[in-house]
C-alpha cells in the first residue's frame, strides 16, 4: 500500500524520536565535556603533570588531547539541531528559519553575553598581577582590539584567532576568551542552515550534500597539514570543522538503527574513539578529526535504540553532558577562582574540586539564569508560532 501524501497544511518531523530524551547523546556530550575541562585544568593548574606519579601520568595522558571533545560536540550539535528542526512540509524537507533562528538566539546568546560582560569587568577591575590572571583573561601585551571585540560579537573570532596567531604568533586573550572559537563554528553553521536546507529541498539531496561536505573538509584538512599549515589553523577554521557537523545532520537524516547495526554502530563507535582520541594533530594524523567524528556519529545511531539505563555513576555523566553549554561558556572563569587552591592540592583531588566547582555553577547558571530566561523569550517571541500537526513521513526511497 502506498502512503498517503501530506496536505500543504501538513508536516511532521523528520523522526519520530526527535523529542524523546536520549540519555546516550548526553553521555557522549559529557564524556566531551570532561576531557576538555580535563586538558585545561591539567595545561593550567598542572602542567607539569606528566613529570609526577604514575596515575598523574595516566591522567595526563588521558585528558592531553581534550580538544578533540569539541569535534564530538559538533557533532552532537549537528545531530540535535537537525533531529530536531528538520520538518517535511507537503513532501518537501525544511527548516523553517524564524523559529529556528529564535530558538538557536535564545539558547545561545544570553550566557554568551553574560560571559563577554563577565570578561570585560574582569579585565577592568581584576589587577594582572593576580594569580591566574594571565592564564585566564589577558597575558602582558594581550590586544583587545575592536576587531576582537567585533568578532566575538559577530561570531568570527574563530578567523580573527586564526589571523592573530598567524601575525604574531599568540594573541594572548587567555582562556576565557579562547574558548569562544568553537561557538563561531557552531553559529555560522547554524546561519545558514536553513537556507540550505531550502535550497537542497530534499532529503536524499541533504544526504548527499552533507557527503560531499565531510569528503571536501577532510580533503582540505589533511593538505592544510600537509602543506605546513598551523595547528591552530588546520583544526578551528570553520571549512576544517564542518565535516564533524555534517556528519551530525546526517546521523539525524537517517532512520533509527535497529537490532545489529545498531549493536555493530556502538562497538564500531567505541572501537572507533578508543583508537582515534590518542592520536597527534599533525602531518601524520591529520585526517583522525574525521575518524573521530564518524565514530562519534556511530555512537549517537547506536544510542537511538539501545536502551541505557541512567544509574549511577552514569547519571551524573549524563547531567554533565546536559549541562554541558554552561560548563564550556563558564569553566574558564570557575578555574581563575578555584585556581590558587587546586594548584597547591595533589592533581587528582583539585581536578575533583574544579569539577565540582564547575557542575555546580553551570547547574545554578541553567536553573537560574539559562532556563527561566529562554522560557520567557521564546514565550514572547514564539507565541503565534503554533506547532505543525503531527504526522509520520512515508518510509524514505
Amino acid at each position: 500500500m502506498i502512503a498517503p501524501q501530506p496536505s500543504a497544511r501538513t508536516a511532521s518531523r523528520l523522526n519520530p524520536d526527535s523529542k524523546q530524551p536520549n540519555i546516550g547523546v548526553d553521555l557522549l556530550r559529557g564524556i566531551a565535556i570532561a576531557a576538555v575541562l580535563g586538558l585545561h585544568f591539567f595545561g593550567i593548574a598542572h602542567a607539569k603533570v606528566a613529570a609526577g606519579a604514575a596515575l598523574q601520568r595516566v591522567m595526563a595522558a588521558l585528558v592531553g588531547h581534550g580538544y578533540y571533545g569539541v569535534t564530538v560536540f559538533f557533532v552532537v550539535s549537528g545531530f540535535r539541531i537537525a533531529n530536531s528542526s528538520l520538518e517535511r512540509h507537503a513532501g518537501r524537507l525544511l527548516v523553517r528559519p524564524y523559529p529556528f533562528y529564535v530558538r538557536r538566539a535564545t539558547r545561545i546568546l544570553p550566557l554568551l553575553w553574560l560571559s563577554v560582560f563577565l570578561g570585560a569587568m574582569a579585565l577592568a577591575a581584576i589587577p594582572a598581577r593576580t594569580t591566574g590572571f594571565e592564564l585566564i583573561f589577558a597575558q602582558r601585551g594581550a590586544r583587545f582590539s575592536p576587531s576582537f571585540w567585533g568578532s566575538i560579537l559577530t561570531f568570527c573570532f574563530n578567523w580573527e584567532r586564526i589571523a592573530v596567531y598567524a601575525a604574531r604568533g599568540n594573541g594572548g586573550w587567555g582562556l576565557h576568551w579562547d574558548v569562544l572559537w568553537s561557538l563561531a563554528v557552531e553559529e555560522q553553521f547554524y546561519l545558514i542552515f536553513p537556507l540550505v536546507t531550502a535550497w537542497l529541498g530534499t532529503v536524499a539531496r541533504l544526504r548527499a550534500a552533507m557527503a560531499v561536505i565531510v569528503v571536501g573538509a577532510a580533503i582540505w584538512r589533511g593538505a592544510l597539514v600537509a602543506h605546513g599549515a598551523s595547528w591552530l589553523g588546520g583544526f578551528t577554521g570553520t571549512l576544517t570543522c564542518i565535516d564533524a557537523m555534517a556528519l551530525g545532520v546526517l546521523a539525524a537524516s537517517m532512520p533509527p538503527w535497529r537490532g545489529n547495526a545498531s549493536r555493530i554502530a556502538a562497538i564500531a563507535g567505541g572501537l572507533g574513539l578508543i583508537i582515534a582520541y590518542p592520536a597527534k594533530f599533525d602531518a601524520a594524523y591529520g585526517l583522525v578529526t574525521t575518524g573521530l567524528a564518524a565514530a562519534a556519529m556511530l555512537l549517537i545511531q547506536a544510542s537511538r535504540s539501545i536502551t541505557v539505563r541512567p544509574r549511577l555513576p552514569l547519571a551524573v555523566l549524563a547531567r554533565f553532558g546536559r549541562l554541558s553549554y554552561g560548563l564550556y561558556v563558564l569553566h574558564p572563569m570557575v578555574l581563575f577562582v578555584t585556581f590558587p587552591l587546586a594548584a597547591r592540592l595533589p592533581p587528582a583531588l583539585g581536578f575533583g574540586v574544579f569539577l565540582a566547582a564547575s557542575f555546580g555553577v553551570a547547574a545554578a547558571s541553567a536553573a537560574w539564569f539559562e532556563d527561566p530566561l529562554k522560557a520567557r523569550l521564546r514565550d514572547a517571541l514564539l507565541r503565534n508560532d503554533a506547532a505543525p500537526p503531527k504526522w509520520r513521513a512515508p518510509a524514505e526511497t
